[in-house]
């Protein structure tokens, strides 16, 4: 009777972990969604994931991020955004800003998901998330293998740390 209340206990904590990454795809600024010690937040941006936008905290000014690579030039794309308004800034000479290429119609950012691979709980209050984090822009995919630790606090499960991982070598005869 134990292992079964123990397996009821694994499967909820399972589906509470799988509801924060699907959370964390659909709506990265939520409350609660991150521990009050995550310190990661520049790694989701490399991920062109943003937690806040300008019009959440107007004080900080214009987000300013470096995301990805232009596919036309393989150079970092500066973007910029301010309220609605999403622009970047071109590799010409004296580079200017204006509209991104990787943008639809709608001026949204690119899409930007995790997928997750592997669910492990470590212990009752701690589990490690295995995902591929799967970028779409400008009609490229990029995806980056990434480590989520999560932590029960209060009965929650929330984001502790987030970690890239270098993509696995291929081994190659020779």
């Amino acid at each position: 009777m134990a292992s079964s209340a123990g397996a009821a206990d694994e499967a909820a904590d399972r589906a509470a972990i799988e509801k924060v990454i699907s959370t964390l795809n659909s709506a990265p600024g939520s409350p609660g969604l991150f521990t009050d010690d995550f310190g990661d937040g520049a790694v989701l941006t490399s991920l062109g994931v943003y937690r806040d936008s300008p019009r959440d905290s107007p004080r900080d000014g214009p987000a300013v991020t470096i995301p990805v690579a232009a596919p036309e030039s393989g150079q970092p794309t500066i973007h910029v955004s301010v309220g609605e308004i999403s622009m970047c800034v071109s590799h010409d000479p004296m580079g200017e800003l204006g509209p991104c290429g990787g943008m639809d119609r709608s001026g949204s950012a690119p899409a930007s998901r995790f997928i997750i691979q592997s669910l492990r709980l470590i212990t009752p209050e701690v589990a490690l998330v295995d995902a591929v984090h799967n970028r779409e822009f400008a009609g490229l995919s990029r995806r980056s293998p990434v480590l989520l630790v999560l932590r029960r606090e209060g009965g929650v499960w929330k984001i502790a740390s987030l970690r890239v991982m270098a993509p696995p070598l291929r081994l190659v005869a020779q």
